[in-house]
């Protein structure tokens, strides 16, 4: 496989306004390390409060420094490729491998976002942020111990592109499921043929007749109503052993029962 230099993330910039103690303030980062000190309350802690909110941390209209309307906060970062996809698909703009991100907290406690000069969600930011800054701190995990960072960063150490490799993986996996798909349809298309066998051999077993149905039915009818004739005809056997009733009365009862 061939080298392929990949681009990094990176904070290139990043303005504060009305933030905490800062009225307004713009850091820009240069390669290498770069190190914030001062002392207490000069607003490092602020500046770390502001690059979580342009991630898409949650805000509060505590943290607008008094006096203001407004808290305003505006990230411009470098992004990877398949970063840059993402920007793109909630409709803002990369300009030369960077995007911006801003970040408005009001008094009434709304927040505003922007990605790439597009109106997006923290919710939406928090899909890729986690790619472009890791901040760490007193008893945070690091993304380090995941595995697949482990195995990007590895594979950025040796310059090799996994492109190919992930391009023949996705194709073997749709060829998989669609081998699966078919056996699937296979052990359905059995179970239906041995259902219908089995209709088939009691149908044969039946050898149902023309117009048979309707014979079923009326000797049906006429079993439920074999109850009814029988007590008829046990009322009629007894009136008949009536020696008290004359030849007239007994034949008028009988058909009264029956």
């Amino acid at each position: 496989m061939g080298s392929k230099k990949q681009i990094k993330s990176s904070l290139e910039e990043i303005s504060i306004r009305g933030l905490g103690v800062i009225e307004s303030s713009n850091i820009e980062f240069k390669p290498g390390l770069t190190v914030l000190t001062g002392e207490t309350g000069a607003g490092k802690t602020m500046v770390l409060t502001a690059l979580g909110l342009v991630l898409g941390s949650k805000s509060d209209s505590d943290l607008i420094r008094q006096g203001a309307e407004r808290a305003v906060v505006t990230g411009k970062f470098t992004v990877p490729k398949e970063v840059a996809d993402e920007v793109l698909e909630l409709g803002g703009e990369v300009d030369d491998n960077s995007v911006i991100i801003t970040r408005t907290i009001s008094t009434a406690g709304k927040s505003r976002v922007l990605v790439g000069g597009a109106v997006s969600s923290t919710t939406a930011v928090n899909t890729f942020s986690s790619s472009l800054v890791e901040i760490h701190a007193q008893s945070s995990s690091s993304k380090l111990t995941k595995p697949g960072v482990a195995r990007e960063l590895l594979d950025r150490f040796a310059a090799i592109d996994i492109g190919k490799y992930q391009q023949f993986f996705q194709s073997y996996n749709l060829v998989k499921n669609r081998i699966d798909d078919l056996k699937n349809q296979l052990k359905q298309a059995d179970t239906q043929i041995e259902e219908l066998k089995a209709f088939i051999d009691e149908y044969n077993k039946l050898s149902p007749k023309p117009n048979e149905l309707d014979e079923v039915e009326n000797e049906i009818a006429k079993l439920g109503s074999v109850e009814q004739l029988n007590q008829s005809v046990t009322q009629a056997l007894n009136l008949l052993e009536n020696d008290e009733l004359s030849a007239i009365n007994l034949l008028q009862q009988i058909r009264k029962k029956s």
